[in-house]
C-alpha cells in the first residue's frame, strides 16, 4: 500500500508541475501531459482507499482547467463523470459537489438539457450545506445556485425558483468583502436575476435597482472587463426603460448602449454583441417618435452584427430576429415594401436555423407572422396573411414557459385579427379573444403592460361582437377600452390608440342602437384621440380615418354642412400621407371625393376622386395574384363613374372621358397597355423589351396555389424597378400610362362611340366623336333606378328557367329592354340624329362601352318590342367595347398580318 502510495503522489506531484508550467506560459502541451498522467494513476491505483479518490480529484481538476482554457466538450463530459464519481464516493467534500455544479452549469449552457440544470442544483445545494475547509467559497456556491435556479425558474416560471434565487444572490453580495476583487462579478450576477424577474413579472422597481447594482459594479470593474459589465448595465438599462416608458430612461438606455459599443471597436470580441444591443435600443426608442432616423441606424448596426456573426453561432438566429424586427419597422414607419421584403427574408432565416424547441423560438414565429401582416396590409396579398394566420394558429397553442413574452402571444392574436378582418373568419375572431384574454390573465394588475392588455381584448371582442353580433361582446369591449383609456397619459400615442378604438367600439353601438347621443360621444372620442396625438407627431392615419368615418355618420343625422366639410378635411389629410400603402390612400380620396361631392363641392371632389384613380394602379400591382387585384377594386366601385360625374359638372367633357378611361378595365387595360407599349418599346430599345417580357412571363408563370409569396414579391419588385428604367429612356417617360385626348379622339373614326355611366351625382352618355365629346344627360338613369332594372333582369333570366316561369320572364324582361331604351339608349341616338332606319342601306355603327350596372344591360338589344321606330337594332348597328383603347387595341390587331402557324378548324356536320 505504501508503494501505491507512494507513486500515486509522485504522479500527482509531476501533474501539479506541469500545470504551474501551463500556468506560467500558456502552452497546452504541459496541461495535456498533466490530464494524461493523472489518468495512469487513477488506472494503476488499487480499488478503495483514498488513493483512488485522490488520483481521481487530481483528473477532475485538471480537465476542469483544460476545459476552462480550451473549450473542449470532451473535457466537460469527462469532468463531470469523474466529478459524479467523488460525489458518489464515502466521503465527498464541498470542493467535489461545487465543482461538479459548476460543469453541469456549463454543460447546460450548451446544450440546455434540464437533467444537468437539476442536477447542477442538486450539487450545489449540497455543496452550500457542507463545512468549508480553507479558502470560504461560499459566497460564490450561492452565486451559482442562484443563477441555476433563476434559469430554472425563468423556463418553468415557478416564483419559487425566482424568489431563492435572487436571495441566495443578495446573501452570496453580503458575504464577500468590500475590498473583494470578485465584488463587481457578483453585483453583475444579482443584478441580471433582478432584471430578469422584473422582466417577468413586469417590475419597474426591481429593474431600478439592478440598474443601480450595475452601475457601482462598473466602478470597481477593471479595464479588461469593462465591456462586459457595460454591456450588462446597457441590457439593464434597456428592461427598465421598456418597463417605465419614460423619455429620460430611453435616453439613459440608448446612452449606455453607445458606451458599450464604444468600449468594443472593431476585431473586439464583444463587438457584435454590442452593435445587437445598441441596433435594438435605437428601434426601441423608435417608438417614442416619428423620426425614421432611429430605425435606418438600427438596421445598419443590427446588419453588421449578423455579418460578424458565424454562421453557425447560437446566436445567429437571435440578431437574424433583431435585425428583421428593425427592417419591418423602417418598412411599416416609410411604407417601402422592399424593406418590408427584407424584412420577411431575414426572419425566414431566424426561424429556419434553430429548431422549434430553442429558447426564443415562439418569439420570432411571431415576430415573422407580424411582418408577413404587415406586407398584407401594404400590399393587400391575401396568401400573405394566409400564412401568417398558419404561423399564429399552432404557435397560440404551442406549449408555453416563462421564457415566451406575453407580448408574443399578444401579437399572434393580432394576426388573427387581421385574418378576420379581410376573411370573416369567426373562429379566428374566438381564437383572438381567447388569446387576449391569457394574456392579460397574466398581466399584473398594476402593470405597465396592462393598459396595452386591456385594448388587445377590447379589440379582439369588438370583432367577435360583428361576427356574432353578441351585445355582451361589444359592452365588454368598451369596459376594456375605457380602462385602457384611463390607464395612459395623455399625450402618449398610446392614449390616442386606446381612444380611437374605444371610438369606433362606441361608433358601432350608436349604429346598432340608433341614438344620437351615443353617436355624438363616438364623434367625440374619435376627435379627441386626433387631438390626443403626442406633440410634434401627426395624428395617424387610422385615427382621422375612423373620425372622418364617425362626422359621416353625424352628418347623416344632423344635415351640418360644417361636419360634412370636417369629414371631407380629415379625409383628405389621409390621402395625402405618402407612406401609407396605395390602397388605403385610395379609398381615402375616393371618401374625400366623396364627402366634397355630397356638399356639392365639385372642384375639390374631382381633386379627391382624381388622386384615388392615380393611385389606383399602385394599389393592385403585380405583388398580387389575380384575386387580389380583384379583390383590391372591389372596394372602389363606382370611382370612375363619380369622377366623371364631377367633371361634367364642371363642364370638362374630355376630362370625363380619360377618367372613365382611366378607371374602368384597369387590369384589363393594364394587359392591353403592356402589349402595345411593348412593340413601341422593342422598335427603339429592344434588350429592354426583352428584358421586360421575360420578367412579364415569369410573374405570369407564378402559381398563386404554390404559395410562393416571397418569390412574387421579390418579381413585382424588379418589375417596378424594370418601369422605371425604361421610364428614365428617351421618348419613354410615359411607359404604360393612361391613353392621351388625342389617341381617345382617334377611335371615333370608324363611328361613335359612347360611354355610359351612372353616379349619384348624375348620369350621362358620353358620345366620342373625331373632333368633341357630346354630352347627353340621362336624367331617368339615376345610380338606384339602373340597379333595380338590373336586377330584375338577373331575377328574370333565372325565372326563365323554371316551369311555367318563362311568359313572366318574357314580360320582365321586355319591360327592361323598353325602360333601357326611354332612359338610356333612345336619348343616345336621337342625339346622334339616328330616328329611324336608314334609307340608303349603309347603317351606321356606334360602339357601346357601359359601365358599373349599366353593364349588364342589353344596350344593343333595347327598345319597345312591336315599335321599330323605338329599337337599337333598327336604328344602327352595335358593338361593345369595355374600354376605348381595347377597342383601338382590336382594331389594330385585326389590321396587322394573321400570326403564323395558327388554324381554326371548324367541324361543320352533314356540310355540303
Amino acid at each position: 500500500m505504501s508503494d501505491a502510495h507512494g507513486a500515486a503522489g509522485h504522479a500527482l506531484r509531476q501533474a501539479a508541475a506541469l500545470i504551474e508550467e501551463f500556468n506560467r506560459s500558456g502552452d497546452r502541451r504541459p496541461l495535456d501531459s498533466a490530464v494524461g498522467i493523472c489518468r495512469e494513476a487513477l488506472r494503476a491505483a488499487p480499488p478503495g482507499g483514498p488513493v483512488p479518490a485522490a488520483c481521481r480529484a487530481a483528473l477532475r481538476s485538471t480537465l476542469v482547467m483544460r476545459w476552462s482554457a480550451f473549450r473542449d466538450r470532451r473535457d466537460l463530459d469527462e469532468s463531470i463523470t469523474e466529478g459524479q464519481a467523488l460525489t458518489a464516493g464515502p466521503a465527498p467534500d464541498e470542493q467535489d459537489f461545487r465543482l461538479l455544479g459548476r460543469m453541469l452549469a456549463d454543460r447546460h449552457e450548451l446544450t440546455r438539457d434540464p437533467a444537468d440544470l437539476a442536477a447542477g442544483i442538486t450539487a450545489l445545494r449540497r455543496a452550500a450545506e457542507l463545512p468549508v475547509h480553507g479558502w470560504d467559497n461560499r459566497p460564490f456556491i450561492l452565486d451559482t445556485l442562484g443563477g441555476l435556479l433563476a434559469e430554472r425558474g425563468g423556463a418553468t416560471g415557478d416564483p419559487a425558483d425566482l424568489a431563492e434565487a435572487e436571495h441566495l444572490r443578495r446573501v452570496a453580495l453580503t458575504l464577500l468583502p468590500e475590498d473583494s476583487p470578485e465584488l463587481p462579478t457578483v453585483r453583475n450576477n444579482l443584478a441580471a436575476t433582478l432584471r430578469h424577474t422584473a422582466e417577468l413579472h413586469r417590475d419597474p422597481a426591481r429593474a431600478r435597482e439592478a440598474v443601480d447594482l450595475l452601475n457601482a459594479a462598473l466602478r470597481d470593474t477593471p479595464a479588461p472587463r469593462r465591456p462586459q459589465a457595460l454591456l450588462h448595465l446597457a441590457t439593464a438599462c434597456r428592461t427598465k426603460a421598456e418597463l417605465t416608458g419614460a423619455p429620460a430612461d430611453i435616453e439613459a438606455m440608448v446612452a449606455a448602449h453607445e458606451a458599450a459599443l464604444a468600449a468594443a471597436p472593431r476585431g473586439h470580441p464583444l463587438r457584435a454583441r454590442a452593435l445587437t444591443g445598441l441596433g435594438v435600443a435605437l428601434r426601441l426608442a423608435a417608438e417614442h417618435t416619428d423620426d425614421t432616423e432611429p430605425l435606418r441606424a438600427a438596421v445598419a448596426l443590427l446588419g453588421e452584427a449578423v455579418r460578424e456573426t458565424p454562421e453557425v453561432s447560437r446566436t445567429r438566429p437571435h440578431r437574424l430576429n433583431s435585425l428583421g424586427n428593425a427592417l419591418h419597422r423602417l418598412g411599416e414607419r416609410t411604407g417601402d415594401a422592399a424593406l418590408l421584403d427584407e424584412s420577411v427574408r431575414v426572419l425566414r432565416a431566424a426561424v429556419a436555423e434553430p429548431s422549434p424547441q430553442e429558447e426564443g423560438h415562439l418569439g420570432r414565429v411571431a415576430n415573422l407572422a407580424l411582418a408577413l401582416r404587415e406586407r398584407y396590409h401594404q400590399t393587400g396579398d391575401l396568401e400573405t396573411l394566409r400564412e401568417a394566420a398558419r404561423l399564429a394558429r399552432p404557435a397560440l397553442n404551442a406549449p408555453r414557459t416563462a421564457r415566451d413574452s406575453d407580448t408574443q402571444l399578444a401579437n399572434l392574436g393580432v394576426v388573427l385579427q387581421t385574418w378576420y378582418d379581410r376573411t370573416g373568419d369567426a373562429d379566428a375572431a374566438a381564437e383572438a379573444v381567447e388569446a387576449a384574454r391569457r394574456v392579460l390573465a397574466r398581466t399584473p394588475p398594476g402593470g405597465a403592460e396592462r393598459a396595452m392588455r386591456l385594448n388587445h381584448l377590447g379589440n379582439a371582442l369588438f370583432q367577435r361582437y360583428e361576427s356574432g353580433g353578441d351585445p355582451a361582446d361589444l359592452a365588454e369591449s368598451a369596459a376594456m377600452l375605457t380602462e385602457a383609456v384611463e390607464r395612459t397619459e395623455y399625450g402618449t400615442s398610446e392614449h390616442a390608440d386606446y381612444l380611437h378604438n374605444l371610438g369606433l367600439s362606441q361608433l358601432t353601438g350608436a349604429r346598432a342602437a340608433e341614438d344620437p347621443t351615443l353617436l355624438n360621444q363616438a364623434v367625440t372620442t374619435l376627435g379627441r384621440s386626433v387631438w390626443a396625438s403626442p406633440p410634434g407627431a401627426a395624428p395617424t392615419a387610422n385615427r382621422l380615418q375612423s373620425y372622418a368615418s364617425a362626422l359621416r355618420a353625424l352628418h347623416a343625422v344632423t344635415e351640418d354642412p360644417a361636419v360634412l366639410l370636417a369629414a371631407e378635411d380629415a379625409y383628405r389629410q389621409v390621402a395625402g400621407i405618402t407612406a401609407l400603402p396605395a390602397a388605403r390612400r385610395v379609398r381615402a380620396a375616393y371618401s374625400w371625393g366623396i364627402a366634397a361631392a355630397d356638399a356639392g363641392r365639385w372642384e375639390q371632389a374631382l381633386d379627391g376622386f382624381g388622386l384615388a384613380l392615380a393611385l389606383l394602379p399602385f394599389s393592385i400591382g403585380r405583388r398580387l395574384t389575380r384575386d387580389d387585384q380583384e379583390h383590391g377594386l372591389t372596394s372602389v366601385q363606382g370611382l370612375a363613374a363619380d369622377a366623371a360625374a364631377c367633371a361634367v359638372h364642371l363642364g370638362r367633357l374630355d376630362q370625363a372621358v380619360l377618367l372613365l378611361e382611366q378607371g374602368r378595365g384597369v387590369l384589363l387595360g393594364r394587359t392591353i397597355s403592356a402589349r402595345a407599349e411593348l412593340e413601341r418599346l422593342r422598335a427603339a430599345y429592344p434588350d429592354a423589351a426583352d428584358r421586360f417580357v421575360e420578367l412579364r412571363d415569369l410573374i405570369d408563370a407564378l402559381d398563386p396555389a404554390e404559395q410562393d409569396t416571397d418569390e412574387r414579391h421579390m418579381l413585382a419588385a424588379r418589375w417596378e424597378d424594370l418601369v422605371t428604367e425604361i421610364r428614365t429612356l428617351p421618348g419613354f417617360g410615359d411607359f404604360l400610362d393612361g391613353p392621351t385626348t388625342a389617341e381617345v379622339r382617334a377611335c371615333a373614326g370608324r363611328g361613335p362611340v359612347v360611354l355610359v355611366y351612372t353616379s349619384p351625382y348624375r348620369s350621362d352618355a358620353l358620345v366620342l366623336l373625331p373632333d368633341r365629346v357630346l354630352p347627353v344627360p340621362l336624367p331617368g338613369a339615376g345610380l338606384a333606378a339602373v340597379e333595380a332594372q338590373a336586377r330584375r333582369l338577373d331575377t328574370a333570366l333565372a325565372g326563365a328557367a323554371v316551369p311555367d316561369g318563362e311568359r313572366a320572364a318574357q314580360e320582365t324582361v321586355a319591360e327592361v329592354l323598353a325602360w333601357t331604351w326611354d332612359h338610356v339608349t333612345g336619348p343616345v341616338l336621337d342625339a346622334l340624329g339616328l330616328s329611324a332606319p336608314p334609307t340608303d342601306g349603309v347603317w351606321p355603327r356606334l360602339w357601346w362601352s357601359p359601365g358599373g350596372p349599366l353593364a349588364t344591360l342589353p344596350l344593343h338589344a333595347s327598345g319597345h318590342p312591336g315599335d321599330p321606330s323605338r329599337t337599337v337594332l333598327d336604328r344602327a348597328v352595335s358593338s361593345y367595347t369595355p374600354t376605348v383603347r381595347a377597342l383601338a387595341y382590336a382594331r389594330a390587331r385585326a389590321a396587322g398580318p394573321p400570326p403564323a402557324g395558327r388554324l381554326l378548324a371548324v367541324v361543320v356536320p352533314d356540310a355540303p
